[in-house]
């Protein structure tokens, strides 16, 4: 059992207390990674509904300071690349104006022209919480491997075009086994642009993709993990272990607790272009896939009991499945338990992300 009963933790989160809102701005990308779940046989997944969350609502949403201040925002999300979004740098200006603590953005960088990312960095030179992190897995000969659809030399002259207006930026790096020889030369390249340059290793690296040719539907290449084999020389000394990690994040109120929550224990919340909130990518992510009986599980309730067009997201975090039922569902024999929350945030499960700055 992962849950102990004796071990009680009292949920009143309230909106300015929350220290980091992930948001998805759409589910539109023009890469179709092979690890992505928006990416099946070569192709987008056709599950996949296109979304976006535009500016005017997501004033609507994030509609005063206490939503925003002194909070982490990061645009990342499971099916889409917020370069995407057509309000975008919109987007982003509002954010800014609200003062957070940081604004943290994920692309793959090879989308929009050279004056658009110029325009950003600018953005970024006069306001440095912008803190752009290109997610680039290679160098020219092998970034299209896994990043499949982005052209290399676009992202280049992105990538320039946005350092030479004053932005700051980092180079995140997933090392897998056909791109480990061009991690020094992308670190190069990173440090001329004047990035900082990370490794990332997460569940991705994990299991073997496989990229399939969109047009033939033939297997082109397999991507798998870096393996002990291969261990950057400064990684051993920036790399947190898992028990170091263990003994973090057990505190001693929550001792008897097997799992480290990102709303809970962290105060994240998950923000879908579908406009859904959720404790964190992974149960979004779920939802997505229909896993954990989820459809059924959450059927109880209204459809849009999660929706923050519907309904402010001070409501929804103080809505019983959020500020009660979450925690108890940790217990296996609890009706609305989630085997996601113990495979991706128990000790026992797979680690989230790791990250070691080179």
């Amino acid at each position: 059992m992962l849950f102990n009963k004796a071990a009680t933790i009292n949920i009143n989160m309230l909106v300015q207390d929350l220290k980091k809102i992930e948001v998805e701005l759409t589910t539109r990308c023009n890469a179709r990674c092979p690890g992505c779940a928006r990416t099946l046989k070569g192709e987008t997944n056709p599950d996949v509904e296109l979304a976006d969350i535009t500016l005017e609502n997501y004033k609507k949403i994030l509609h005063s300071r206490e939503y925003i201040e002194d909070k982490e925002i990061f645009y990342c999300g499971v099916l889409g690349d917020p370069i995407v979004n057509k309000d975008f740098k919109e987007i982003c200006e509002y954010t800014l104006s609200m003062d957070p603590k940081v604004l943290i953005i994920s692309t793959n960088g090879g989308l929009r022209s050279k004056e658009y990312w110029s325009q950003l960095g600018t953005i970024s030179k006069n306001n440095p919480k912008l803190d752009m992190r290109f997610c680039v897995d290679g160098y020219k000969d092998t970034n299209h491997l896994y990043r499949v659809g982005v052209n290399w030399d676009r992202l280049v002259e992105n990538m320039t075009a946005y350092s030479q207006a004053g932005g700051k930026g980092q180079w995140v790096y997933n090392p897998f086994d056909h791109n480990i020889d061009d991690i020094e030369k992308s670190k190069q390249l990173s440090t001329k642009l004047g990035f900082k340059f990370t490794l990332r290793y997460s569940m991705k690296q994990e299991d073997t993709h496989k990229v399939v040719n969109k047009k033939t539907k033939k297997i082109e290449n397999k991507i798998s993990l870096t393996n002990t084999k291969y261990q950057h020389p400064e990684l051993k000394k920036k790399t947190t272990t898992k028990q170091e990690t263990k003994n973090l994040i057990i505190k001693e109120e929550t001792k008897n607790l097997n799992i480290k929550c990102k709303l809970i224990h962290e105060g994240e919340i998950y923000l879908g272009a579908n406009h859904q909130i959720w404790p964190c990518c992974y149960l979004y992510d779920n939802n997505w896939y229909k896993r954990d009986d989820m459809v059924e599980k959450f059927s109880k309730y209204d459809p849009n009991w999660n929706d923050s067009l519907k309904h402010d997201i001070q409501d929804i975090l103080d809505h019983e499945w959020f500020s009660q039922i979450l925690k108890d569902s940790w217990d296996e024999n609890h009706s609305m338990f989630l085997s996601r929350c113990q495979k991706s945030c128990s000790h026992f499960g797979k680690k989230q992300h790791t990250f070691a700055e080179i």
